[in-house]
């Protein structure tokens, strides 16, 4: 038990640990997705079968149910395609970061050797 305990507390694998979570809730964001475009669908499915239909009795009540699952499945949509535009950006920068390091590192190095 206590190896776990200290495994777990490893730097390294608890970086592993986050990205293999973080890779998990994505997947998991993509099939939330899918499941409310789906069921937000629905509304808006009917709207259509019950114009056809010329049911226009319900044909109310559906379209003030088919508009707010409409607007919420955009802005999901929206949300998920900002979060990863942010993600990505985030990681460019991050490369940035690595590159500007790696630069001025080695400026220091040829610093040293012109000494």
């Amino acid at each position: 038990m206590e190896e776990y305990i200290t495994c777990m507390y490893d730097e390294q694998n608890q970086d592993e640990f986050i990205e293999k979570y973080l890779k998990l809730q994505k997947r998991l964001s993509l099939i939330n997705l899918i499941i409310t475009t789906i069921i937000c669908i629905g509304p808006a499915g009917w709207l259509i079968i019950r114009i056809l239909d010329k049911k226009i009795d319900k044909l109310m009540i559906t379209a003030i149910l088919t508009i707010p699952t409409l607007i919420y499945m955009t802005w999901t949509w929206c949300s998920y395609f900002y979060s990863k535009k942010v993600h990505n950006l985030e990681k460019e920068i991050d490369v940035l970061k690595k590159n500007i390091n790696i630069l001025q590192n080695s400026k220091m190095n040829l610093s040293k050797v012109d000494k």
